[in-house]
């Protein structure tokens, strides 16, 4: 089961990255992917794209190693 994790764990982080940048884009309306770079360097002090990443990142760990346990 443990080799199971290790081999799911890559796609899931990559599920999780591809669905931050949706929310993100979804959030910004519909950027292309130049004018979605340009905002990311223009906002990217701005704590809520912190918290954002913060929380996609523990939802990553609970989905990787959490869920799988319970």
């Amino acid at each position: 089961m443990e080799s199971l994790m290790q081999i799911l764990f890559i796609p899931a982080l990559l599920l999780v990255v591809v669905v931050a940048f949706f929310v993100i884009k979804w959030l910004y309306y519909d950027l292309t992917i130049g004018q979605w770079l340009d905002l990311w360097k223009e906002k990217k002090d701005k704590k809520i794209s912190l918290k954002l990443m913060i929380f996609l990142i523990i939802l990553g760990i609970f989905i990787n190693f959490i869920l799988p346990k319970l």
